[in-house]
């Protein structure tokens, strides 16, 4: 019984409700494209935290769009940025790549 959850969090008190939906085994997509460069890493870092201790996977799935999944989701594929993507999200694309 899958759900999915969308989210643009606003401050970095937000990770907590992200998390908590991962730690609930939910799906999350995570729309960052609307804040600063600094706060999106803060919490990429957090939810990306989260993700790792519970065997989770943090992806890219579009320009500024994340997708948190826990374990029990197998996320396959990648998103080919046409688009310049802003440096956090070139960031992120580091870590998924595992070269960061």
């Amino acid at each position: 019984n899958s759900k999915v959850v969308l989210l643009e969090p606003l401050v970095f008190d937000d990770c907590q409700l992200i998390s908590d939906h991962l730690k609930g085994r939910k799906i999350i997509i995570i729309n960052l494209e609307n804040m600063e460069a600094a706060l999106a890493r803060r919490i990429i870092d957090f939810v990306g935290g989260t993700a790792y201790a519970l065997g989770g996977c943090l992806q890219k799935v579009g320009s500024g769009t994340i997708i948190a999944t826990p374990s029990n989701v197998d996320v396959s594929g990648g998103i080919s940025s046409v688009s310049q993507p802003k440096e956090v999200f070139a960031w992120i694309n580091k870590i998924v790549e595992g070269t960061d």
